[in-house]
């Protein structure tokens, strides 16, 4: 599960880097679905825009495509949030990590708060 965060964080900034500079166009729903049948997650994708601006807050303006998917509260894989976003130009890219990186920084608060092994697991993201 660890490899799982580790890889879509250093997505998420690659795209965040590459966005508008002319990379290799990637389906991010269809590099969920690879991530999701080399790694069990059991997950709920987040469909719309919408959502993204209501658990991210990033603006659908920003985002040209994305792909996300947040652990159900039931199972082992309750913290796991995988969130992919190809931002529609440098500027956006810039708001979109922002964003994510105020959520990483939320999870981490509230895990500090729990067990030591949940807090282990998000610093090493």
């Amino acid at each position: 599960m660890k490899k799982v965060i580790s890889l879509a964080v250093a997505l998420v900034l690659c795209l965040s880097i590459f966005a508008g500079c002319g990379a290799k166009e990637v389906n991010l729903a269809d590099l969920m679905d690879k991530m999701n049948s080399e790694y069990s997650v059991d997950a709920t994708k987040y469909e719309t825009k919408d959502d993204m601006y209501k658990y991210y807050n990033i603006n659908a303006d920003d985002i040209k495509q994305f792909a996300a998917e947040v652990g159900k509260s039931d199972t082992d894989s309750k913290n796991t949030e995988v969130v992919l976003v190809e931002a529609t130009d440098s500027d956006a890219a810039s708001r979109v990590e922002t964003a994510l990186t105020n959520r990483y920084n939320s999870i981490f608060q509230q895990n500090a708060s729990y067990s030591a092994e949940e807090l282990d697991m998000v610093k090493k993201l």
